[in-house]
């Protein structure tokens, strides 16, 4: 993929800068079908999941029940250690 050449946007006219805004809002248009379609997010990055999350949802993951069993012996494990230290 090639890089775009940095510009000085305070050189380009109104026309180029219109165009260049509906381009990005195609782009936008079509990495948020992407996300739908794949059922997840389509991009790396943190950047990239904050762009396709719907406006007004926030995202979350929720703990397996294993991982809260871990989670609840590791604490009474360093429970265990404070009270004898």
């Amino acid at each position: 993929m090639s890089k775009i050449p940095a510009m000085n946007i305070t050189e380009l006219s109104s026309a180029q800068l219109r165009q260049a805004a509906d381009i990005k809002e195609k782009l936008e248009a079509v990495q948020t079908e992407l996300a739908s379609i794949l059922g997840g997010d389509a991009g790396n990055g943190p950047q990239a999941s904050s762009a396709l999350a719907p406006k007004g949802k926030k995202l979350h993951w929720t703990q397996t029940p294993e991982g809260k069993a871990r989670l609840a012996r590791l604490i009474k494990k360093s429970w265990r250690k404070r009270r004898l230290a």
